[in-house]
């Protein structure tokens, strides 16, 4: 959840190609997590 909240300010402009890049990047993080 935190994660959510930190690409949120990692892209403030909240661009929708920063945004599928961030949801892209929680499905791998979650993935390598498991």
């Amino acid at each position: 959840m935190w994660l959510i909240v930190y690409f949120k300010l990692y892209f403030p402009n909240g661009n929708a190609t920063n945004y599928l890049f961030a949801i892209k990047m929680l499905v791998v993080f979650n993935i390598l997590m498991v």
